[in-house]
């Protein structure tokens, strides 16, 4: 999926995918965010680019997309992986703490 169509999904503004189904034409489709035209159907292409232009931009805006757009937004993710990152640590560290010996970290030069 191409990095762009997050942006896309965010701008509020109707997407239009064109070519062969794929994640971003079901991601489309499921929210309502636009139309998507098969690659080479002249017809259908300037029937969406009407649709595009008849309908104002505020109707093509669903309360799931929104959503969606919330859960898939960079900043979101990033505290994803971070939590994710700071579950393993405790977990990596614990695991260290209970393998160590019974006289403590071992020392550099064996003393």
């Amino acid at each position: 999926m191409p990095l762009k169509f997050f942006d896309y999904m965010a701008s509020g503004a109707p997407i239009l995918a064109y070519g062969p189904d794929g994640p971003c034409v079901s991601i489309v489709g499921q929210w309502g965010a636009g139309l998507h035209v098969a690659e080479g159907d002249v017809d259908c292409l300037r029937n969406a680019l009407n649709e595009l232009q008849r309908r104002p931009r505020s109707s093509w805006l669903t309360l799931s997309q929104v959503q969606w757009v919330e859960e898939h937004e960079r900043r979101a993710i990033v505290l994803r992986v971070l939590s994710l990152i700071a579950g393993e640590g405790a977990a990596g560290s614990r695991t260290t703490r209970s393998q160590e010996s019974p006289r403590g970290p071992s020392r550099a030069g064996g003393r």
